[in-house]
């Protein structure tokens, strides 16, 4: 009687189980061939409406880069018909967002107008055309001050500096540009009459742009050192996030969302809210080729001893993220890639292309100055000598004539360039290959700035592998972020197309999604892949950093 019991709740669980996987199932089939939310806010994000009747829509989200967007109404739409209307608007700005899911709690792209075009065709026929910019623009017109709490005719210190984990470095610097710019310390806020406006500095939730809460103790991102004299911050990022394998996410808070994990107090509608993920893995465990047959090997890259090459090693034993050993988990953890795009009559690769470009250079050179206390040392040679030989002739001074004679003709002579050769490359391009290239932004080719030059000339003309597929959403892949899908921009895949050699496929970064749709055809998915390593390079992650701090030297004046 017992053993009944057991099984009757047991056979009662696995049909409740059964019943919700079902239910996702169709959830997220249902979520695939739904169009997506698109809406047009004003520019005090007041909902103007919710965009249908569009002849077609586009909106691409990118890796650290800033997408664009368009929407093709009709002339006569009422949407379109206020967006022309400038003129009878109380804000100028238009605002859009595009939700993949109609809870908007998966992906979402956000921008702001930047025109608004009617056209009239040639068979008579008008449409009006909205084009956009995503919100990471946002970033582009934020200075980093040298300090941000003295106003702009006081900067002391020269620099802003801060070194530690790049992510929390990162966050904390526009924190506190975000709070000179909404803190109204030196100047008056944009309502000088209303009180509030004054103290909007203590007030993180009536800002335009929050930067999500975060953890320093729990901060395992790359440590370095960023630096900026009046510079954007997308411009003092940048560096940063290219060594540490990180990406900026934007994404615009609205009524119905959850508050970012750790957000204390309200939040305003329309908030734009940063975050920095770490989305590397490359000089870890993580995996970046494979072959059909015996899946994707597991490697770390490191750098090999000339400072120049890299060296992939077969991980023999590798781990699995404990993320991957949660029953039905969505997503890729960057220490194990394991999506892979097949191409094939029944796979979710309708179309696409992969590009192999082979390495170009073998040797590059670089310099033009001499290397630190070279000069100083051939002046002090020069007026030594030419003092002693001007005692002889009762001329104690002619060492000063000698040296500034002289001078124009040994300056930067001496160790003033520099040139490396790879070996393992020239070995691979074969007996014919191009020679030589030059590395820009080297003054010395004898110093930390000359070498990481260098390396990045090599990095720029290695080889490369792109591919660019329009995929079917869910056949079976899952494309969708906030925790929806196996992937989304920034994760890794394996790429494989007919025809690619010997069964072996690259594990690229998906770099770019573009999301389009027309009155007449359904959602479609066309996403960009990259080499992953593509914004890692081996050296700018051992001396990189060494050459930040001493441009930050430079730039606080401690260092000539």
């Amino acid at each position: 009687m017992m053993a009944g019991d057991a099984l009757r709740k047991l056979d009662d669980h696995l049909s409740e189980v059964y019943a919700q996987v079902d239910y996702e199932r169709q959830a997220r089939a249902a979520q695939r061939v739904w169009t997506p939310l698109v809406r047009l806010w004003d520019g005090d994000w007041n909902l103007r409406g919710v965009v249908s009747g569009a002849l077609d829509m586009q909106c691409e989200w990118k890796y650290n880069e800033v997408g664009a967007a368009f929407i093709t109404l009709p002339y006569d739409h009422h949407l379109a018909r206020w967006a022309l209307d400038h003129r009878g608007r109380d804000t100028k700005n238009i605002h859009v967002t595009f939700d993949r899911s109609l809870d908007g709690q998966d992906a979402r792209w956000g921008g702001r107008c930047q025109s608004v075009t009617l056209v009239k065709n040639a068979d008579g026929t008008r449409h009006v055309e909205l084009k956009f910019l995503h919100d990471l623009k946002e970033l582009e017109h934020i200075l980093v001050w040298p300090n941000p709490f003295l106003p702009a005719g006081v900067q002391w210190p020269k620099a802003f500096a801060l070194a530690g984990p790049l992510k929390t470095i990162l966050k904390t610097t526009l924190l506190v540009n975000l709070m000179r710019l909404h803190g109204n310390l030196w100047q008056l806020p944009d309502d000088p009459l209303d009180p509030k406006t004054w103290v909007e500095g203590l007030t993180p939730w009536n800002w335009s742009i929050v930067v999500a809460p975060g953890s320093i103790l729990l901060d395992d991102s790359q440590w370095g050192v960023i630096s900026s004299r009046m510079k954007s911050f997308m411009e003092v990022a940048a560096p940063a996030l290219d060594d540490a394998g990180l990406m900026l996410t934007c994404r615009r808070w609205l009524h119905g969302d959850p508050k970012p994990k750790g957000w204390i107090g309200p939040m305003r509608q329309g908030q734009l809210v940063v975050d920095v993920e770490d989305k590397s893995g490359v000089f870890e465990q993580t995996a970046i080729g494979g072959t059909i047959f015996g899946g994707m090997v597991r490697t770390v890259t490191k750098l090999a001893d000339n400072v120049i090459d890299d060296v992939v090693t077969v991980v023999a034993n590798p781990t699995v993220p404990v993320e991957h050993a949660v029953s039905r988990f969505l997503g890729t953890h960057p220490r194990y890639p394991w999506v892979v795009f097949r191409d094939g009559d029944f796979t979710p690769v309708e179309s696409g292309s992969w590009t192999w470009q082979p390495a170009t250079v073998g040797q590059i050179t670089a310099g033009g100055r001499s290397a630190p206390g070279v000069n100083t040392a051939v002046s002090m040679v020069t007026q030594l000598v030419g003092n002693l030989v001007g005692s002889v002739f009762l001329m104690p001074a002619a060492g000063g004539i000698v040296d500034t004679a002289l001078k124009p003709l040994y300056e930067d002579v001496f160790l003033a360039f520099g040139s490396v050769k790879s070996p393992l490359r020239t070995m691979m391009a074969g007996w014919s290959y191009y020679h030589e290239g030059w590395a820009e932004g080297a003054e010395s080719a004898w110093s930390f700035s000359g070498l990481v030059a260098m390396r990045e000339a090599f990095y720029k003309t290695r080889a490369r592998d792109f591919a660019s597929l329009s995929i079917n959403d869910g056949a079976p892949y899952i494309i969708a972020d906030q925790g929806r899908g196996h992937i989304w921009v920034g994760d890794r895949a394996g790429v494989w197309l007919e025809g690619m050699p010997n069964g072996y496929y690259p594990v690229l970064r998906m770099s770019q999604v573009v999301m389009s749709c027309t009155r007449d055809e359904p959602v479609k998915l066309v996403a960009s892949f990259g080499d992953p390593r593509a914004d890692q390079s081996p050296l700018a992650r051992l001396f990189g950093q060494s050459k930040q701090v001493f441009e930050t030297l430079k730039e606080l004046g401690v260092w000539a």
